[in-house]
């Protein structure tokens, strides 16, 4: 374990565990019971973009804060695209244990790491309080809207380099948002963003979401954007079939990033769902 150090900003603690290179936060004077662990996107992208968002959350309700960034996997050919994946789920596990300690946490997905923590539900012991899941795919066919209005901007066929994905994810990115985007929520979905050191990830979780096991009893919450244009409308009633003893929550007015198009409405949601299972929850 390397040496922590202060990050750029107040309050902040750099680790790398492992591969992973998780940012502590604790946005308050006393020491908590419970954390909240979040984990972005997209393989390669940056949670800096749930920062803001986590933060009042985790200062609202009295929580520890644990941002994971995606780890390069670099085995060169001596392991398969399988063989990563487990071993990727192991070390999330193990980071999930070493963060949380003694009180199953509160984890947070956006997007594709949503389908890891629900992998992760249905094939190892996961200790977790809670899911908070947000714009989960049922699958990751893009919407034909979507489709349609990625093919007027005429993008590359292939991304070969960082370059090239920063120039491609920087053009396709307002098609992900139903209200203007701007600046800062561009800066930071594109800071310290590595797809091409994760894309193998892309070649996992492909599937159409599975229903759960019946003994895995971790309340989940949905919570999806109205107007997201990425994943059709029916990836939420395919959720619905798939998870009916959960709760499911969609945003009007929203697209793809619930955190920045409509912070005050999912932190509403998230609250009144932890407060309905807060036997569980554990706070200071």
């Amino acid at each position: 374990m390397q040496k922590t150090r202060k990050d750029t900003m107040p309050s902040h603690t750099t680790e790398f565990i492992g591969r992973f290179r998780c940012r502590w936060l604790q946005p308050f004077k006393a020491p908590a019971k419970t954390t909240a662990i979040v984990l972005a996107g997209g393989p390669g992208l940056s949670p800096d973009y749930m920062l803001p968002w986590a933060r009042h959350f985790a200062r609202q309700r009295s929580l520890n804060l644990a941002l994971i960034e995606y780890p390069v996997i670099s085995d060169g050919e001596t392991l398969t695209t399988a063989q990563k994946y487990e071993l990727f789920k192991d070390a999330l596990l193990a980071i999930f244990k070493r963060i949380a300690g003694d009180s199953p946490p509160i984890l947070i997905g956006h997007s594709f790491s949503c389908r890891v923590l629900l992998d992760l539900q249905a094939s190892r012991e996961l200790e977790a309080s809670a899911l908070i899941l947000l714009n989960c795919p049922a699958t990751f066919i893009s919407s034909a809207s979507f489709r349609r209005a990625a093919k007027k901007l005429r993008l590359p066929a292939s991304i070969e380099s960082e370059k090239s994905f920063r120039s491609y994810w920087k053009r396709i990115l307002p098609l992900y948002f139903h209200v203007p985007m701007k600046k800062s929520w561009e800066r930071a979905l594109a800071r310290r963003t590595s797809w091409m050191r994760c894309s193998w990830l892309t070649d996992i979780v492909r599937d159409e979401v599975s229903a759960p096991s019946r003994d895995r009893d971790i309340p989940v919450l949905f919570i999806h954007g109205a107007n997201d244009l990425r994943f059709p409308k029916a990836n939420r009633n395919i959720l619905r079939g798939a998870f009916r003893e959960s709760t499911h929550v969609s945003l009007g007015m929203c697209g793809h990033f619930p955190m920045l198009e409509s912070p005050r409405n999912l932190f509403q949601e998230a609250v009144f769902f932890l407060d309905k299972i807060k036997p569980r929850v554990r706070q200071s």
